[in-house]
């Protein structure tokens, strides 16, 4: 699997760093 679940938690709360800035990008245009 993707390794150990601390790993997965990681990886999942900066992809929703990513997506939330995303967000405000998106919201400016």
């Amino acid at each position: 699997m993707w390794g150990s679940s601390f790993e997965l938690g990681m990886g999942m709360q900066r992809f929703g760093m990513v997506m939330q800035r995303f967000g405000m990008v998106m919201q400016r245009l």
